[in-house]
């Protein structure tokens, strides 16, 4: 399997469901699914969603690697 990377323009916005949420001590790991198929992976602190939350994922930029996404649940 290979992992694609790609890129999306800031302030893009998606419909998303979440698949899976992992949290290992203070760590968080998200999973969504958005409305093209696509999966995305947030790993963090805090509690962002539940599997089976929908909402709406954002592309912003900032962060440590210039660019992040945000889930916000519907």
């Amino acid at each position: 399997m290979a992992i694609a990377k790609k890129t999306w323009p800031y302030g893009t916005k998606r419909r998303a469901k979440v698949r899976g949420v992992e949290t290992e001590g203070m760590t968080t790991a998200l999973v969504v699914q958005d409305e093209l198929g696509e999966a995305h992976i947030l790993i963090g602190t805090g509690s962002v969603g539940e599997e089976g939350d929908r909402g709406t994922i954002t592309f912003l930029q900032g962060g440590p690697m210039g660019g992040y996404w945000k889930f916000e649940k519907q």
